[in-house]
């Protein structure tokens, strides 16, 4: 799966639909990895919260705050 975000520690809301889609898939016998967009806080890159079974791949990328923080639409 392909997202511009997940949940993470410091944000456990956003995304939440994409972590249980991701369960749902996985609850269905499918492998699944999710790649999104990591989020940058002042401390550094926050964690992203995986749903069991499910693989995330975190991707620092410029820019990513856009997606974070009220998103790129509003922004």
């Amino acid at each position: 799966m392909l997202s511009t975000s997940v949940p993470h520690r410091g944000d456990p809301v956003a995304g939440c639909f994409v972590r249980d889609l991701a369960r749902s898939l996985r609850a269905r016998g499918h492998e699944v990895t999710v790649v999104a967009v990591a989020r940058r806080t002042p401390r550094g890159w926050d964690q992203a919260l995986a749903a069991e079974g499910v693989r995330i791949h975190p991707v620092r990328a410029p820019g990513a705050s856009l997606l974070y923080d009220g998103g790129a639409p509003e922004r």
